[in-house]
């Protein structure tokens, strides 16, 4: 394989993890307002832990790719 090669693979690799990472945060920050509109409460407490929970899991399996 060449440099370019290698270069553009790295490239597809990196940008398929971020974009499973975004699309974990996102979906769990989605159930969290769900859960938020639901149980009708001032504060948001479930886009907090909806997007705490996404951001952990999403490391992780960063961690476990890498």
């Amino acid at each position: 394989m060449n440099k370019a090669n290698k270069s553009s693979n790295n490239t597809s690799r990196l940008t398929g993890i971020a974009m499973q990472m975004m699309i974990t945060i996102l979906v769990f920050t989605l159930v969290g307002y769900f859960i938020d509109t639901q149980i009708n409460i001032k504060f948001p407490i479930g886009i907090l832990l909806g997007s705490i929970s996404g951001i952990g899991i999403a490391l992780y399996r960063v961690f476990k790719l890498l």
